[in-house]
């Protein structure tokens, strides 16, 4: 066997190159900080409790500052300290969000989904309830995106992850584990037609040192990064172009069972060129094999 060892590609940003999108945010700022006509102030809108949105102001008040890396880190390329998100260093912006741009879900209404038995009842009734206040500062407030804090106690009910490669029958799987019944994939694309980015997070995931959470700084790097990145027109990075080699193009393959649950498709997501732009496509039905009952790409 021959083995190459294929180099990392240097990512673009506002006055240099790296390798590593953290060090080359916290060093060389984003990458659209080169461009005078940008945005530098970031409009989040929140959907959630009255508690949660009072601990998702603390925490964006807490991403706006420095944040050590993780103590006794081995892998200091991996636990970083968070630059922090503000006008002058990394991001060179701010997050901003006011209490106009805010939707509270009272706690009764979370009480009463939680009492709903069957489970997609329960789940249909979340996202609808999610997607009401979603719509609403979409299509009446100035928000560049929307984060919806999920209770914990209801995150329990309605966020089971679909599970990783088949280990048995697909037949066999509890329905309830099924993409079509998520939480987090129904309400996306119920409020994709608004044209406003989503960002969903759990309820802990706004508190500080949090013990069952990653590091702050991590958790800071991978939250202000998404929201950066979901914002309209804001580039935190781009891939250096070289005329001398072909165009790159990065995919992610993933698979998801039809609505009537008959058949497993495979879906191209996360495909980004070498401008950053991505798409999401839909495939065709997966031909199982039938020694194994998994999905292989061929």
């Amino acid at each position: 066997m021959k083995l190459h060892q294929i180099d990392e590609p240097l990512l673009e940003f506002g006055s240099d190159t790296h390798i590593c999108p953290r060090a080359g945010i916290a060093k060389y700022d984003v990458y659209d900080s080169r461009f005078s006509a940008r945005r530098d102030r970031i409009l989040v809108g929140a959907v959630g409790t009255s508690d949660d949105l009072g601990n998702l102001r603390n925490w964006l008040e807490r991403c706006g500052k420095s944040i050590p890396a993780k103590l006794n880190a081995t892998q200091h390329n991996l636990f970083t300290a968070f630059c922090g998100f503000n006008n002058t260093s990394g991001f060179k912006a701010t997050l901003v969000m006011e209490d106009e741009i805010t939707r509270t879900i009272s706690k009764s209404e979370i009480k009463r989904i939680l009492k709903i038995e069957d489970w997609d009842s329960r789940v249909t009734e979340a996202v609808d309830l999610y997607y009401q206040e979603v719509r609403f500062l979409a299509q009446n407030r100035n928000v560049d995106l929307i984060v919806c804090i999920i209770p914990m106690e209801l995150h329990e009910k309605i966020s089971k992850e679909p599970l990783g490669p088949v280990e048995e029958p697909l037949d066999d799987r509890d329905r309830r584990e099924s993409p079509e019944m998520n939480f987090r994939r129904a309400l996306k694309a119920k409020a994709m037609h608004l044209g406003k980015p989503l960002q969903l997070m759990r309820e802990l995931s706004t508190e500080a040192n949090a013990k069952t959470q990653q590091d702050d700084a991590t958790k800071a790097w991978n939250f202000c990064t998404a929201l950066y990145y979901k914002a309209s027109q804001t580039v935190p990075w781009k891939l250096v172009t070289n005329i001398n080699r072909p165009s790159i193009c990065f995919v992610g393959i993933g698979f998801y069972r039809s609505r009537d649950k008959k058949t497993l498709n495979t879906s191209l997501a996360q495909i980004f060129d070498e401008l950053g732009n991505g798409v999401i496509l839909r495939g065709t039905p997966v031909d199982l094999n039938k020694e194994d009952r998994q999905p292989h790409l061929v």
